[in-house]
């Protein structure tokens, strides 16, 4: 067995988190239970255990996570706050609305249906001017730039203005994981339909949907494949089928999509995480009981490789760095985006900021003057190969960059006094009139020491070139490039 901790390892390094699928997860919850004609007895309750959940077991982070509950859930609150968190979440997140209440059926002229979600204030005999539509919730899902959008509706009601298409089949389809959660899903499971009541009972402590919601996701009891994740799809399969029993037939959950994109919102819990592990190790168990020989080198190898070319390409991050070096003794500072492009390598567009302080070790500055202190600004772009394997969330282990860089030394902020040029000549502060480019190669190490905090050990070499643009004179040499960054990767 000792032979298979290096790929058990390995493997449990590939086990798929929610930072490797969304930026952001967003949420907002809506308990009532005070109705004015028809109290419920557990929508409250239902709200505060799905706010928890998430929170405690599916990394939305509690600042992003909005309960509206009873007084609260008024008809101008929940707008407010669909619009809100529709507008608030970007292209990579996931949002996630949950709604326990009163759903209501209002029949149309022409014989068609409109659902509505009753706030606390809502009139059941003026439903268009203090209700919630079924329209206004499929225009929400339009209106929000999120990547995933899942609305989960303890209510029974009709009126869906959505389609009953199905996702991929995750048996039959290549590179399932990254399809489904590369392509939009904007996805809708109610409580039951037209005619039916949501069922609750004080053996419970909840209603029949939220008691089995909880159960599918806090338990992984809907991860039917066990792959480790559950997708909406698989949610809404579980749901209809634990429902119904539990209901008595009464009420039948309804799982629909707004669009016909073909994306999957991701649940992933932490203890989940480990389970593509233990279907690998026990797979490999059935192997040894076989007595089949292994080539294990071969086997971690084509495990790598199908992991880089099923990876997310294209992501791009926001990378923050500072180079506390370049404070003390000068260096390079920026704000970066860095992209993944292709077998671990990554290509970074930046705005820099540059300081050269207290020092000669290069022909930069020509001086015998010590009190020197540069400040530049410019931009550039820099290509890393990593060596270790990465994902687009995780730039960690040894690396090496080419890097091209352009300042322009900014004589107001830079304190100078008599620099001395290649010529011998001396030139006052007011007269330096710099454009820098620098060409560099580097080597460093990538260390995750936090969350998303990188610390990069790295040293290289750099040719810079001057252009002293005034006095129309170049100066060039090679200098060291000591750089010690402190990075956060949003």
């Amino acid at each position: 067995m000792y032979r298979l901790l290096p790929i058990l390892l390995f493997a449990y390094g590939l086990a798929l988190t929610t930072e490797d699928i969304y930026d952001n997860s967003y949420a907002l919850i809506i308990g009532i239970d005070k109705y004015k004609n028809k109290s419920l007895d557990y929508a409250v309750k239902d709200a505060e255990s799905v706010a928890n959940l998430l929170k405690d077991k599916f990394n939305f982070p509690l600042t992003n996570i909005k309960t509206l509950l009873n007084d609260e859930a008024t008809f101008l609150n929940i707008r407010n706050s669909l619009s809100e968190i529709a507008s608030s979440a970007k292209e990579n997140d996931r949002v996630l609305i949950y709604f326990a209440g009163h759903g209501i059926t209002d029949i149309l002229p022409d014989g068609g249906e409109m659902g509505y979600l009753l706030p606390i204030d809502g009139e059941k005999n003026n439903l268009f001017a203090t209700s919630i539509p079924m329209d206004d919730i499929k225009r929400i899902s339009s209106m929000s730039k999120s990547k995933h959008m899942l609305f989960l509706i303890d209510a029974c009601y009709g009126g869906l203005s959505a389609v009953g298409a199905r996702g991929l089949d995750a048996s039959t389809t290549p590179n399932y994981i990254n399809k489904i959660t590369q392509d939009k899903a904007r996805q809708i499971i109610t409580a039951g339909g037209r005619g039916e009541e949501v069922i609750e009972k004080s053996e419970w402590g909840h209603s029949a949907f939220t008691m089995n919601l909880l159960r599918a996701l806090e338990d992984g009891k809907a991860d039917f494949n066990d792959d480790g994740y559950i997708t909406a799809d698989e949610l809404g399969l579980f749901l209809k089928e634990k429902v119904t029993i539990d209901s008595g037939n009464k009420q039948t959950p309804q799982s629909r999509r707004f669009t016909s994109h073909e994306g999957e919102f991701v649940f992933i819990a932490n203890k989940m995480e480990i389970q593509i592990v233990n279907k690998i190790e026990e797979a490999f168990e059935d192997t040894m009981q076989r007595d089949i020989s292994i080539d294990y080198k071969k086997l971690a190898k084509e495990i790598g490789k199908q992991q880089l070319e099923s990876q997310e390409i294209g992501t791009s991050k926001i990378l923050w760095s500072i180079n506390p070096l370049g404070m003390i003794m000068g260096g390079l500072s920026f704000i970066a985006r860095e992209k993944y492009i292709r077998n671990n390598w990554t290509l970074m567009t930046r705005i820099n900021h540059f300081s050269y302080q207290n020092g000669d070790f290069s022909n930069f500055i020509n001086d015998d003057n010590s009190n020197i202190n540069v400040q530049a600004f410019g931009i550039g772009i820099a290509s890393t190969k990593y060596f270790s394997s990465i994902s687009t969330v995780k730039y960690s282990g040894l690396s090496s960059s080419l890097n091209f860089d352009m300042f322009y030394i900014d004589t107001k902020y830079s304190s100078i006094e008599n620099y001395e040029n290649t010529n011998g000549e001396y030139w006052e502060k007011d007269q330096i009139n710099t454009l820098a480019l620098t060409f560099a190669g580097s080597i460093g190490v990538s260390y995750n020491i936090y969350g998303r905090f990188y610390i990069q050990p790295i040293l290289g070499i750099a040719y810079m070139y001057l252009i002293h643009i005034d006095k129309k004179i170049t100066e060039s040499g090679f200098a060291p490039m000591p750089i010690l960054n402190i990075s956060y990767l949003h």
